[in-house]
């Protein structure tokens, strides 16, 4: 076959969707080359809404692989705690366990040691978890540390006890632990 026959059948490397009434009798069609045409694999015989739906998945953009993550494919969790609430994070830790890689903050060195360490882990994690308790001003520190363009994956700040407090606004994850998010 030639001309639109080939173009009807892919012959020119574009994707070819063609459509036909479920209830046309192709066999009672008596010119061979249109029953030919009608009965090619690229030809649907659906209902016209099926059709359409074909089409607007045929001209999706195929789906965006995100790229690899780091640390074998496992989100990058900073566990922000205060010394005293260590053992809720190692609660936490346990829970998720080696679904994710964990970072906690630096508590031995300089001031200038310890805020580059908060800074870094801010910038480099998927998402952070902050546990305190009567502390909301330390937790509104960080979650003002969340808002600065040098670190837009971070948001998220809980209350250990019932309720998250001193938030910040989520730009893509947010876990919450301790309490249930309000």
């Amino acid at each position: 076959m030639t001309g639109y026959s080939s173009i009807a059948r892919g012959g020119r490397g574009a994707r070819v969707l063609q459509w036909r009434s479920p209830g046309l009798d192709v066999a009672g069609i008596e010119c061979l080359r249109h029953r030919e045409l009608l009965e090619l694999e690229t030809v649907q015989s659906t209902s016209l809404e099926s059709f359409k739906r074909a089409i607007v998945e045929a001209l999706a953009p195929p789906p965006v692989t995100p790229p690899p993550l780091p640390n074998g494919g496992r989100p990058f969790v900073f566990l922000n705690t205060e010394p005293r609430h260590d053992t809720i994070g190692a609660q936490i830790r346990a829970g998720i366990g080696d679904r994710a890689a964990w970072a906690e903050p630096l508590r031995v060195g300089s001031a200038l040691e310890v805020r580059r360490d908060l800074e870094q882990n801010l910038i480099d994690c998927d998402a952070m978890v902050m546990i305190y308790a009567d502390n909301a001003g330390w937790a509104r520190a960080v979650a003002r540390l969340c808002q600065a363009d040098a670190a837009p994956q971070v948001s998220g700040a809980c209350d250990s006890g019932d309720r998250c407090t001193g938030r910040a606004e989520a730009r893509t994850r947010r876990l919450c632990a301790g309490g249930s998010p309000h």
